[in-house]
């Protein structure tokens, strides 16, 4: 098939097609089934590994993310494409909970779309993998994670998404971290912070910090959507 037929099926034109083969286009689920009923394949062969002979879905594992989160029934659409009313972020992200994990600033991934009976979201809501042992059981090694804004002032007993610039022996080998608080004091030198880890192998983190703009809250930790420990 060439690229003018496989583009006319697409409804799209040659180009975007020599993008898709190339690498530099974005595809979201709903394109990747598009693609597959025009080659008549299954969709899942369209997921190829290094040496498949797809060099456009070598995107860094960011299909195989976008794979894991439509076993939870999340419609996807590209991230070139302008944001769809009521969708929220997948981000690059991924928040180490251990061990060290490289973190640059998040992009995003695809624009995901909640299916109904999923809890209401705003724009400030997004989904990240969180990485590492250290808050097992409760999120597995890989998980993908909704989260929501964070709430209120009280962040004790609460799973968090933090960003930490200033403290070079934070187990995360990065600037974002996922932790439960499990205890704030503030006094006149400064606030500490105790960072906890569900895992009991992983010891507490303390910081000690002069300004609040040390440690940020981000998010809060939702749900679980996905993890490698329930995946079929």
């Amino acid at each position: 098939m060439t690229q003018e037929e496989l583009g006319a099926k697409l409804e799209t034109g040659a180009k975007n097609v020599q993008r898709m083969e190339a690498g530099k286009q974005n595809l979201g689920l709903h394109s990747l089934a598009k693609i597959a009923a025009a080659l008549t394949v299954d969709p899942m062969s369209l997921l190829a590994p290094p040496g498949s002979g797809l060099p456009w879905l070598r995107d860094g594992g960011r299909a195989s993310l976008l794979r894991a989160l439509a076993t939870v029934d999340w419609r996807s659409a590209s991230a070139e494409l302008p944001r769809p009313p009521g969708s929220i972020p997948f981000l690059t992200l991924r928040a180490a909970a251990s061990p060290p994990i490289p973190n640059d600033e998040p992009e995003v991934i695809a624009w995901l779309l909640p299916p109904k009976e999923a809890p209401r979201t705003s724009a400030r809501w997004f989904v990240a993998q969180v990485s590492g042992a250290s808050m097992e059981p409760k999120i597995p090694n890989g998980s993908l994670c909704l989260f929501r804004p964070v709430a209120g002032n009280d962040y004790v007993d609460r799973v968090l998404l933090v960003q930490h610039r200033g403290v070079a022996d934070l187990d995360t080998g990065g600037s974002f971290a996922v932790k439960r608080i499990a205890r704030v004091s503030r006094n006149k030198s400064g606030t500490t912070v105790v960072l906890e880890s569900v895992n009991q192998r992983f010891k507490p983190i303390v910081i000690e910090s002069r300004t609040d703009d040390e440690l940020r809250p981000i998010a809060e930790l939702d749900r679980v959507l996905w993890s490698p420990a329930t995946a079929g």
